[in-house]
């Protein structure tokens, strides 16, 4: 059986592969590359350091944005103000 392939695209390659481990038959499915990451911050400094005191959902923004990077790809974070020194200051709680 062939992988499956989505009719509206130009997919070349199978996305999914069955493999057999340990006498059991399972899917096996490729991963894509993330190319972008959108994330929010609070603030930047001229280094590029983001801060984000000021954001109440932080879970996986590191995680995102080198899943980003890893491929070659971007990470786009708007700011509400930035910092002309080279470092961001600490959040005060």
């Amino acid at each position: 059986m062939p992988g499956w392939k989505p009719s509206w695209t130009l997919v070349q390659e199978d996305l999914v592969e069955r493999v057999t481990i340990s006498g059991i038959e399972r899917l096996f499915f490729q991963a894509l590359p993330i190319h972008v990451a959108l994330l929010r911050g609070s603030t930047a400094d001229e280094r590029g350091n983001i801060t984000m005191e000021r954001k109440t959902l932080i879970f996986d923004n590191l995680v995102q944005a080198m899943a980003s990077r890893n491929p070659g790809g971007a990470v786009i974070v708007p700011v509400t103000r930035s910092w002309r020194q080279a470092y961001c200051p600490l959040a005060t709680w």
